[in-house]
């Protein structure tokens, strides 16, 4: 999916209990059924880094 700057994406879960994970990031969400997530661009600029 592409958003423009100011796109979201809303989701609920609706069925059984997960877990949300993002790339790079070793905190892990347990998220449950009526639970609400929502993406966005964040605040903070990211930086890839090759050899």
């Amino acid at each position: 999916m592409l958003f423009d700057e100011t796109g979201e994406l809303s989701l609920e879960i609706t069925r059984e209990a997960g877990q949300l994970v993002a790339d790079n990031n070793p905190t892990i969400v347990r998220v449950n059924p009526g639970d609400k997530i929502i993406i966005r661009k964040a605040s903070e600029v990211g930086r890839l880094v090759s050899d």
